[in-house]
């Protein structure tokens, strides 16, 4: 068996040691797909009933730990503690709630309407039902960026449905995986039933992306998204895809500035910047374009960057790695380079971490900073004169 790899976790904000795991073998995905699987067999026979009151089991414990998952993920990510709590562990509750109320209601045989040729179907003495029944074992391949919502939401629902899930957490951020299998498995949920596959994407995320799992659920970058549907496709294995974005942000004359403003900065600023449903591009009608540009940039200056779970004032959290901020810096150099103009920010910090400053280009459409994907604070504004 080869030798397995450690992975030493940082703080990407204080470059502090959070803590150190030790790594999956890709040898070792087929197993956990059978233990997995071996698991589910029984967990599909439970009633929804029982089910349902052993997710919500799941849904107590997590409230009860919502101080040790703000920090633990605070800590991987850097991101400020209320954003920890606000977009990672309310959204996981929001949507593990979601999923357990409609848990009754899915296994339900419905009949199939056959609209104008129903009355010829019923006189051929044919009826059809749908009966919906789990998939088997799903295969979660989960981001850094909310290292909690997105695979305790898809977990969530793949249980909730009578499924059993292996997960492949980032690399990024293995130490909250690891506390959300222990809680689930706290909780009561049957051992096995959920297993966790730590290591690199080129390793173990291709092996699971080439196992027997049922599905595959993916969210991270376009272009590793293709790679996962190439090595699906070997089996025909059925994919989820949830990959980058480049959103926009409207304004129009008539709109609250001042409100405007705010909602632009947080849309784009959040985790900074580093979500796939980020505000990446704001439109303004020409007659306002002055006023809500002073407005938008007073708010950017008022960002806090910092990391300090005990100062809930601070508003923007560092980039995951070096790498990212060197991208950052490429990507405004590249702007510059086309016509873009820096309005604000537009260079890494001089602090320790590794953080980058909120930016903000003033852009044209034909620009790459306006068409291709950026993961993290950068923001261009572009002005527009009628709907």
């Amino acid at each position: 068996m080869s030798p397995r790899p450690v992975i030493r976790k940082h703080n990407p904000a204080t470059l502090e040691l959070v803590g150190q795991v030790e790594c999956a073998l890709p040898e070792e995905i087929p197993l956990m797909v059978e233990e997995a699987r071996q698991a589910q067999s029984e967990w599909a026979k439970v009633s929804p009933a029982k089910r349902s009151r052993t997710l919500r089991q799941v849904q107590e414990l997590l409230a009860e730990r919502t101080e040790y998952f703000c920090e633990i993920v605070s800590k991987e990510t850097g991101k400020p503690l209320m954003e920890s709590l606000a977009t990672d562990v309310m959204n996981a509750l929001s949507v593990g709630d979601f999923a357990v109320n409609r848990l009754e209601h899915m296994f339900h045989a419905s009949k199939v309407d056959f609209g104008n040729i129903s009355t010829m179907m019923r006189y051929m003495g044919r009826t059809s039902h749908l009966i919906p029944r789990p998939l088997g074992v799903v295969g979660i391949i989960a981001p850094w960026n909310y290292p909690l919502a997105i695979p305790y939401s898809q977990a969530m629902m793949c249980l909730a449905a009578g499924n059993g899930v292996v997960i492949k957490p980032s690399s990024h951020t293995p130490l909250t995986a690891m506390r959300m299998k222990m809680t689930m498995e706290d909780a009561g949920l049957p051992a096995g039933i959920v297993q966790l596959a730590i290591g690199s994407g080129d390793q173990v995320g291709e092996a699971l992306a080439v196992s027997e799992v049922d599905r595959i659920i993916f969210t991270g970058h376009t272009e590793v998204g293709r790679r996962i549907m190439e090595l699906a496709s070997q089996r025909l294995t059925p994919l989820t895809l949830e990959l980058g974005g480049k959103d926009a942000f409207i304004v129009l004359k008539d709109a609250d500035l001042r409100r405007a403003a705010k909602a632009a900065v947080w849309g784009a600023f959040v985790n900074c910047g580093q979500t796939c449903v980020a505000v990446k591009r704001i439109y303004v009608q020409r007659g306002v374009a002055a006023k809500f540009t002073e407005l938008f940039l007073k708010e950017v200056t008022n960002l806090r960057p910092g990391f300090d779970l005990q100062d809930h004032s601070i508003s923007l959290g560092p980039m995951i790695s070096e790498e990212a901020v060197r991208n950052m810096e490429g990507q405004v150099a590249h702007a510059l380079e086309q016509g873009a103009k820096l309005l604000a920010g537009g260079k890494s910090m001089e602090r320790k971490g590794h953080f980058f400053e909120p930016t903000v280009l003033a852009a044209g459409q034909e620009m790459d900073i306006v068409r291709q994907e950026t993961f993290g604070p950068i923001v261009a504004l572009l002005t527009f004169e009628s709907e």
